[in-house]
């Protein structure tokens, strides 16, 4: 679960590689997004650190994608370490409808982590298919 406390670098370590390990690709061609209409082009790149806050950096995309303060986000949305998504969607009115279809580049999405983090996806997923194929992909690479 991401609470508001919950650092970019373990978003990556915990849900994105975990979750994309069988296709070793990006989020954004993860099934996960795929059932959800998969990945569209940016529009804008965020540029973040890996020992932020990930709700901290969702909280300023929403405040660019918007047009509110940053500070009227908070006070008005933030429940705990929880975002309001219902109320925000409902309070941006059907003229402002649009700022939902804003698309952002986040490279924890964007990129194959395995490649970036692990190197060789072996170190980060011990399944024997994938282990007997690690000749084969040293071949490809090293080529």
């Amino acid at each position: 679960m991401i609470t508001a406390k919950t650092l970019t670098k373990d978003v990556v370590r915990n849900i994105v590689i975990p979750e994309t390990s069988n296709e070793q690709s990006c989020y954004m061609a993860s099934d996960f997004m795929m059932k959800h209409g998969g990945g569209k082009r940016a529009q804008k790149l965020v540029s973040h650190w890996w020992d932020s806050e990930l709700f901290t950096t969702v909280l300023n995309i929403l405040s660019d994608a918007s047009g509110f303060d940053l500070q009227r986000l908070k006070e008005q949305y933030v429940r705990g370490d929880k975002f309001d998504a219902d109320s925000f969607r409902k309070n941006i009115g059907m003229e402002r409808r649009s700022v939902l279809e804003n698309t952002y580049w986040l490279c924890i999405f964007a990129v194959n982590e395995h490649r970036c983090i692990c190197g060789d996806c072996w170190t980060c997923n011990d399944k024997p298919e994938w282990k007997s194929n690690l000749p084969s992909f040293l071949e490809k690479t090293l080529a």
